[in-house]
């Protein structure tokens, strides 16, 4: 049996004597802990929980730009120069496709874009299978080809594409040193050109009247923006998007 002496001990025959200022410091340690708890749970969903609403509605959304058409260089007689052509690049969002179900997609695929299975393998690697981010599988396709996956879209689990149409001398090399020609942003030209409204991948004037004139010929890319969850999954809701500024 428990009982307590006038001496302001607490005893148990199991574990000796036990002052009760202990007992009572330990019982006001726990009510300190668990308001310290109370309060932060507070802070959470109401001081900070806009904030926290903030970032969540940042993470679901996820933009991406539109490339804009460049614009065509005439000689003094209206003779096309450079122009473009219509032309398109596939994209590949792994996640959609099934764990099982690469091979018999990239066995399918490879006849109708003119390339090997093991090269669609190598744009794939097995460590990015599961991500839900789209990326490029093949570029400079023609409408027939699109057209072509289009008709047989159930096949292709995971595939879209998009216009990104290719530069075009109708002279060739006869006027390459007036054209001038395109090429990928480098590293260096990213510093340079990056509050220009120039990215990572970027195309650009590298010689001639390209380059010269290429602030006026590119245009302005536009943005789309697509939402999704938590897991990069694309929801339900329409894409908003800034068109782009012909060149």
């Amino acid at each position: 049996m428990s009982e307590f002496f006038d001496n302001g001990f607490y005893r148990d025959p199991r574990a000796g004597f036990v002052s009760k200022t202990r007992i009572a410091a330990v019982a006001v340690a726990i009510g300190i802990v668990f308001m310290l708890y109370i309060g932060h749970l507070f802070s959470l969903q109401v001081v900070e929980g806009s904030e926290y609403a903030q970032r969540a509605q940042e993470i679901t959304r996820r933009s991406a730009a539109i490339a804009s058409r460049r614009g065509e260089i005439l000689d003094r007689n209206g003779k096309p120069i450079a122009t473009n052509i219509d032309a398109f690049t596939l994209m590949l969002n792994p996640a959609d496709v099934p764990r099982d179900g690469f091979t018999d997609l990239f066995e399918r695929l490879a006849p109708i874009l003119g390339t090997t299975t093991q090269r669609l393998e190598q744009r794939v690697p097995t460590n990015i299978r599961r991500q839900y981010r789209e990326i490029e599988l093949q570029v400079g396709l023609d409408l027939e080809t699109i057209t072509e996956i289009a008709e047989r879209i159930d096949q292709f689990p995971g595939l879209s594409w998009i216009s990104r149409p290719l530069r075009h001398y109708p002279d060739g090399p006869l006027v390459s040193h007036v054209a001038g020609y395109l090429g990928a942003i480098t590293p260096q030209e990213l510093q340079v050109l990056f509050n220009h409204g120039y990215g990572p991948g970027s195309v650009l004037g590298k010689t001639g009247i390209e380059r010269e004139y290429d602030g006026i010929l590119r245009g302005q890319d536009g943005r789309g923006v697509r939402f999704v969850d938590a897991f990069g999954r694309e929801v339900e809701q329409p894409m908003q998007s800034v068109l782009p500024e012909l060149g």
